[in-house]
């Protein structure tokens, strides 16, 4: 018979070409099955590189699709789907790549990671889930790979995940970033508008005996106030 071929039974009258997965021994002339995970190439069994598989039925080895890697100690039958927290976003890989900061993967075979939504966060690679934005912080913008901000002066936020700080009321103020509450503007100072980083003294001829004051009163006839802040 001619090379790569053979005959399958004594006395036959013609020769059958290899099957596909099959090498031809030109020693003995036969055509012999290659083991489960190679495939013929130039006449010889061999193993498929790695981030591909065998094909079964064409018994050609074949890329990995997206979403999915095989790597040394995996089975060149088929290829795995990258676990969560990671993604594979090209053909061929031997290893799928982990989330960056800013993402997360959820699911199996995840062909691109997610970014984390407003009010979240993720600074570590590889992770399945965001971070909430903790209380006196707030993140606006997606993707965030960092610590969300600090509510700046003049405002506050007293629950988790939130996308911006609200103002302090008048009468209340807020010298301190990051902060869950204002602070109540003290006796002999006031703020009649909202998102203060302070309190304003009563000028000299008013004052205001109370906490939390939006105006300050003008001096009682026969009474006068000489310093602000009274």
């Amino acid at each position: 018979c001619p090379p790569r071929t053979t005959t399958l039974v004594s006395g036959a009258s013609s020769c059958v070409g290899c099957k596909v997965t099959e090498f031809w021994d030109s020693t003995s002339g036969l055509c012999t099955e290659c083991a489960a995970e190679e495939v013929v190439v130039d006449g010889k069994c061999v193993p498929c590189d790695l981030g591909r598989f065998k094909d079964e039925t064409a018994g050609v080895c074949v890329d990995c699709p997206q979403g999915r890697k095989r790597g040394a100690n995996d089975s060149a039958l088929e290829c795995l789907p990258c676990e969560p927290g990671l993604f594979a976003a090209e053909r061929g890989r031997s290893e799928c790549q982990s989330c960056p900061p800013g993402s997360f993967s959820n699911t199996l075979g995840s062909v691109v990671c997610t970014a984390c939504p407003t009010g979240e966060y993720q600074d570590e690679f590889g992770q399945t889930s965001c971070k909430t934005c903790p209380e006196g912080t707030f993140n606006s913008a997606e993707g965030r790979s960092s610590l969300c901000e600090p509510c700046p002066t003049g405002t506050q936020n007293a629950l988790k995940g939130q996308t911006a700080c609200t103002n302090c009321l008048a009468g209340t103020f807020q010298d301190v970033m990051g902060q869950t509450t204002c602070k109540p503007c003290p006796l002999g100072r006031f703020m009649s508008g909202d998102g203060a980083p302070e309190c304003t003294p009563c000028p000299p001829g008013q004052f205001t005996d109370k906490i939390r004051s939006e105006s300050c009163t003008q001096c009682a006839p026969g009474t006068f106030s000489a310093n602000a802040g009274q």
